[in-house]
């Protein structure tokens, strides 16, 4: 016996889709009996657009009552909705007097219905993809039949929302248009209200990206979603603060931890309903490559292991004083934003013939990361590994995530890569560590980085926050933001910066806002002070080094300039790549006789350099 549920009842009742997603419907007719369909065969057998395929699934409703205020269709609800290949079908809806209306008719893909819910309204409800390969996501779609030429065997394409609300018995009718597969539909209601308003969204965006409950790196997270008919615009809500966008992707200024969000379409004449929440995951800002030495094999992978596998090749390390290992990249397929981690094991001489012997093998470090895609590097981070020069087999066994590596049988994959300071030979894997016959040749894609150095720090800053020193400026004579202290001729007092890098030995010291034409030295220290220095305040101590004296341009000047000879490594006594950390700081002539009375010079800001 079938039920009919007036609209108050149906909008507590939601779980059944006894409501609408789109506002004007008032009521439905619940509980039409679904079954298979096609009744006999799996499908095939018709010709457009003379003869229809036989055995179709027919499936009556019999309407008792046309709730007060209906006037039109307003959907079809089709529960337990199974069948691969979206293309196959056609679902048409006869009325009481024996109109004929297409619902759907063969839409793109190859698609599969899941077994869920799917509804057909008459127009602002998902849209049919242009193309599709997996699943339909269960929803409400739009009426679909632009391949069917309405009146064609007396079926027309009238849209919902124009064919009369009446009592009597209606039809659902499934045909399948393709041999090889049967469908399923465990029962259908039919919806009855108002006519659609134009441009009110009538179904809830399907949410993309990030996926539901994933990890993503901030500080910026990408919200997605497919777009709805007769959206001109949408609203995200995050941690339930609403944004407006004018597209289907939102920028979210995240923060650390869990968030939830959700989506709806904004038309000409009314608000969609929300989507379903999606949550993600701030694990914060991934790592940045170090500044150093690298190399690189290859990110091209053809062929990849199981999740937890293994990948094994040879470096021989020619620098006579070995190298300092940072970061490695390596290649994994996991979804973008994805944290795994990876154990290091080296051992001395060829990893060849020890594959399976963990007892040959020592665990040189365990690094962690966040997965950036397929053959995209994805940076992994460890405490550094000084190896000394020699021949090494590596071992590298994944943790949570499977290597993508380049190599197979038939293609055999290039084996060495090599630089002035060591060469990689590939290579081998394995699915489960040191277990089984390893897979070669396989060469890991991936990318060794080496003598690194951190970038030249500021510090000791006269713009008054004092986070490193206590010395405030001598006459309160405050300098803006990461300057040093203000002078007699730019308020917003000197600074000093530096350019190129320690690893190439080419760093330069920058000094500007100094009065136009005054004479400056630049200044090394040991180790950290904090005194008040002429009108400024000076935070390099230990043993202190004039480097040399310029004469500003401009208030600036540098040191190396063009018309030095040394680095200023060279002039400091400083070994790149021996760790020794060295302060800067920039004194310059200031004698304004009513500026910060009775000194007569300052100072920039502070550069620490970690040599």
């Amino acid at each position: 016996m079938h039920r009919f549920f007036h609209a108050a009842v149906a909008l507590s009742a939601t779980a059944l889709l006894s409501a609408s997603v789109s506002a004007q419907t008032i009521g439905c007719e619940l509980g039409g009996a679904g079954g298979i369909f096609p009744t006999a065969g799996t499908g095939g057998g018709g010709t457009y657009p003379t003869t229809l395929p036989p055995s179709a699934g027919i499936f009556p409703l019999t309407v008792v009552t046309v709730p007060g205020g209906a006037t039109v269709v307003t959907e079809v609800k089709l529960h337990g909705l199974a069948h691969t290949y979206i293309n196959d079908l056609q679902m048409v809806l006869t009325d009481p007097v024996g109109g004929m209306h297409n619902l759907l008719y063969r839409p793109a893909g190859s698609c599969d219905f899941t077994g869920g819910d799917y509804s057909i309204v008459p127009t602002c409800g998902l849209q049919w993809a242009a193309t599709c390969t997996t699943t339909a996501a269960p929803g409400a779609y739009d009426q679909y039949a632009p391949g069917w030429a309405s009146g064609t065997l007396g079926i027309d394409n009238q849209t919902l929302d124009t064919i009369p609300a009446q009592t009597g018995s209606w039809t659902l009718t499934i045909y399948d248009w393709a041999a090889i597969d049967v469908g399923t539909l465990t029962s259908w209601d039919l919806c009855f209200g108002t006519p659609v308003p134009t441009g009110t969204p009538g179904a809830a965006p399907s949410l993309t990206t990030p996926v539901d409950a994933g990890s993503v790196l901030g500080p910026t997270v990408t919200l997605t979603w497919a777009a709805v008919s007769c959206a001109t615009s949408y609203e995200v809500e995050v941690d339930a603060v609403v944004y407006p966008t004018a597209s289907t992707t939102y920028g979210f200024a995240s923060t650390l931890g869990a968030h939830t969000w959700r989506a709806r379409g904004i038309g000409a004449s009314g608000t969609g309903p929300w989507s379903a929440p999606f949550t993600f995951t701030d694990i914060g800002v991934g790592p940045t490559p170090c500044t150093g030495q690298e190399l690189t094999t290859l990110f091209a992978q053809n062929n990849g292991g199981a999740v937890g596998g293994q990948v094994f090749f040879d470096v021989n390390i020619v620098n006579p004083a070995g190298i300092n290992v940072a970061q490695l990249e390596t290649n994994t397929g996991l979804t973008v934003g994805t944290p795994f981690s990876m154990n290091i094991y080296t051992k001395a001489g060829t990893f060849v013939g020890s594959e399976t012997n963990l007892g040959a093998w020592t665990l040189t470090a365990t690094g962690s990361g966040v997965s950036a895609g397929s053959n995209l590097p994805s940076l992994l981070e460890f405490p550094d590994a000084l190896i000394p020069a020699g021949v090494y087999g590596v071992a590298l066994v994944m943790v949570g995530a499977a290597h993508q590596y380049t190599g197979t049988g038939a293609l055999p994959p290039p084996t060495v890569f090599s630089n002035a300071d060591l060469t990689i030979t590939g290579g081998a894997a394995l699915n489960v560590p040191w277990t089984g016959t390893p897979f070669t040749p396989r060469m890991w894609n991936g990318r060794i980085r080496y003598n690194c150095s951190l970038p030249p720090s500021p510090f000791c800053f006269g713009d008054g926050t004092l986070v490193d020193h206590t010395t405030p400026c001598p006459c309160t004579n405050n300098g803006t933001a990461g300057n040093g202290c203000a002078n007699s001729a730019n308020p917003s007092g000197a600074n000093l910066a530096t350019s190129g890098a320690t690893v190439t030995d080419n760093v330069v010291l920058l000094g500007s806002g100094m009065p136009a034409t005054v004479s400056c030295i630049y200044l090394q220290g040991t180790g950290n002070d904090d005194i008040a220095f002429g009108d400024g305040v000076r935070c390099t101590g230990g043993t202190l080094l004039r480097l040399r004296t310029k004469a500003n341009v401009g208030g600036a000047s540098s040191f190396p300039d063009s018309v030095e000879t040394v680095t200023l490594s060279q002039r400091g006594g400083v070994t790149v790549g021996s760790g020794a950390v060295r302060n800067y700081q920039t004194y310059y002539r200031n004698s304004a006789a009513l500026f910060c009375p009775p000194e007569t010079f300052n100072v920039t800001n502070g550069m620490q350099v970690t040599w």
